[in-house]
């Protein structure tokens, strides 16, 4: 199951994000998220692009969520406090944090 979303706009500020529901090697559930920064935007027919960007490092990410943190990401929106996490993978390192 997977969802995509997309939200360009005229100020080519926009992003992109693709959820994708999968399962690790060691047979638990997990989730991942992709997301893109916007390329380009035409202003003739109002649309954004963003293929353009998914080669380059600096302007797109892929994590992966474990059950136990999406249970805590859903719980810190449903009770409004914040939630910090931290991932790292090779030479990168991402902070994730929601906030009310």
């Amino acid at each position: 199951m997977s969802t995509s979303i997309y939200k360009p706009n005229s100020k080519n500020s926009g992003s992109a994000f693709s959820f994708r529901y999968g399962v690790q090697k060691n047979g638990e559930p997990c989730l991942y998220v992709n997301a893109i920064q916007q390329y380009s935007w035409n202003s003739e027919s109002k649309t954004g692009n963003f293929s353009k960007n998914s080669s380059d490092p600096s302007k797109n990410l892929n994590i992966k969520f474990n059950e136990f943190e999406c249970g805590a990401i859903l719980s810190s929106f449903k009770r409004r406090y914040e939630y910090n996490t931290f991932h790292t993978h090779e030479k990168n390192k991402t902070t994730i944090k929601f906030t009310p």
